[in-house]
């Protein structure tokens, strides 16, 4: 069974189950196994993610336990929200934008040492953050453009959560929202290989089915993936808040 594990902070959390987006994307995907690994730590940051400790009340993340004790077949990196509160916290030590991008490629350069395939990795871009609009699309426009330089896949949902999409507190997802990160990660997915489509036994009896999966490549509609080849996208005009 392939599988997706997903890092980040309460956003990525799998603690309801309505508003968990890790949870729906198995349901989405055009085969029919895909294993998920919920990784989301409430308060994290990128910075938790590389070094500890992190400022309080921000909570260490363990990169060990969460990707290298069981290395996936698909990583999405999903955090930024929590990065723009942090100079309120700590005003002499904020998480700019060119820091935000130096913790996302080392999480990206930690995945490819650890074998994993370097489009297999989703970044995720920072949806917007009420009174932090500026260090959040900051941050989006880093994470597009680590995807210009690197092989990651980044998947733009930072350009379409809305505060319809949020519960009241106007952080975290609600069904909605959930539904919304779902569809786009599960569109951004590279097919697995063939040779994991007979492991996981799609193989047998269904030839016809496997060659349509196996021909759909980049060519499903809908996709916010951000391709090299694609135009600079426009900056994010939803005004919301994050994790």
């Amino acid at each position: 069974m392939a599988r997706l594990t997903v890092i980040g902070n309460s956003l990525s959390a799998c603690t309801d189950a309505g508003s968990s987006w890790p949870l729906r994307v198995p349901d989405l995907v055009p085969w029919p196994a895909l294993g998920i690994g919920c990784e989301g730590v409430p308060g994290a940051t990128t910075r938790s993610w590389v070094e500890a400790p992190p400022v309080p009340p921000f909570i260490p993340a363990s990169w060990d336990e969460a990707v290298a004790a069981e290395v996936p077949d698909y990583l999405a990196i999903w955090l930024g929200t929590n990065d723009a509160f942090v100079g309120v916290l700590d005003p002499e030590h904020p998480i700019t934008a060119q820091e935000f991008q130096a913790h996302l490629r080392s999480l990206v350069d930690e995945a490819a040492g650890l074998g994993m395939e370097p489009a297999h990795v989703l970044l995720l871009t920072t949806p917007p953050r009420v009174g932090f609009s500026r260090e959040t699309l900051a941050y989006r426009d880093a994470t597009l453009a680590l995807c210009d330089e690197t092989p990651a896949t980044c998947v733009d949902v930072g350009a379409l959560v809305k505060n319809a999409h949020r519960l009241e507190d106007r952080i975290h997802l609600n069904e909605l929202g959930a539904q919304l990160v779902a569809e786009q990660v599960a569109l951004a997915i590279p097919e697995p290989s063939s040779a994991l489509l007979v492991l996981m036994g799609l193989v047998a009896g269904t030839t016809k089915r496997l060659r349509t999966l196996l021909s759909r490549g980049g060519s499903r509609a809908g996709r916010t993936t951000r391709r090299k080849s694609d135009p600079p996208s426009e900056p994010a005009g939803a005004r919301g808040s994050g994790c």
